[in-house]
């Protein structure tokens, strides 16, 4: 296993299994073995089995508050219906497994702090956490905004920072905070695994490069493409 840490956020990539998708030269394949390196949180099952009848209902209750749910996501909607600008951004935040009842106890008082800049921007806004405690745990992006003015990126950031400091919650550094959905609706972190993927597909043809080697490659440089990546969507 070969890992890319910068304090909560984790990327693990299975070398073998890296290796195995390239060498179907399937882009999908690789793409979402990429997309799933990308999102998933290693040694979450730990978390997960540490998990209290407790802390299982206090998340339920959460999310009831939430303006809509599906199984994958719980949202709370602060401005909707405003015109659409181009596209789509996000700011991703990881918080600390030992917070998560903070998470909770604050999750739906989150909204008063956004809606100022909601107002002030005249940005369609929402936020979102993973709909259970288990994918929660298991998850990478753990809160997630969505706002529609680019410019509203840095006053969200502190938005969400002021919450954070109020109800004693950590966040951890991540390879990047911010991204933006294609104009085909495709979030930007399966974006970002699909032009990875096309990449180590084309070098893959090429007959220069074997699939041990571009794994490598992959593993190596995957933390600091989502860095880069991230910096030019600001």
């Amino acid at each position: 296993m070969n890992w890319f840490r910068q304090a909560n956020q984790v990327i693990q990539i299975s070398h073998s299994g890296l290796v195995s998708a390239l060498s179907t030269g399937d882009p999908t394949k690789v793409s979402n073995f990429l997309y799933k390196a990308i999102t998933t949180h290693p040694g979450w099952q730990q978390s997960a089995s540490q998990l209290t009848p407790e802390i299982k209902q206090q998340y339920i209750a959460a999310v009831s508050s939430a303006s809509a749910s599906n199984p994958a996501w719980a949202q709370w909607n602060v401005q909707k219906g405003l015109p659409q600008e181009s596209g789509n951004y996000k700011l991703y935040f990881t918080p600390s497994d030992e917070d998560i009842s903070k998470v909770l106890s604050g999750i739906g008082e989150l909204f008063q702090y956004l809606q100022p800049v909601s107002e002030s921007y005249q940005s369609n806004l929402d936020y979102k956490i993973p709909t259970t405690a288990t994918a929660y745990l298991g998850h990478n992006d753990r809160i997630v905004v969505h706002f529609s003015k680019k410019e509203a990126a840095r006053d969200i950031q502190g938005a969400v920072q002021q919450w954070a400091n109020a109800n004693g919650i950590s966040f951890g550094n991540r390879t990047h905070t911010m991204g933006a959905d294609s104009q085909e609706k495709v979030s930007w972190g399966q974006s970002v695994a699909n032009t990875m993927s096309q990449y180590a597909i084309q070098y893959l043809a090429s007959g220069k490069y074997n699939a041990e080697q571009i794994a490598r490659w992959v593993e190596t440089y995957i933390g600091d493409v989502l860095n880069q990546l991230g910096k030019q969507t600001v």
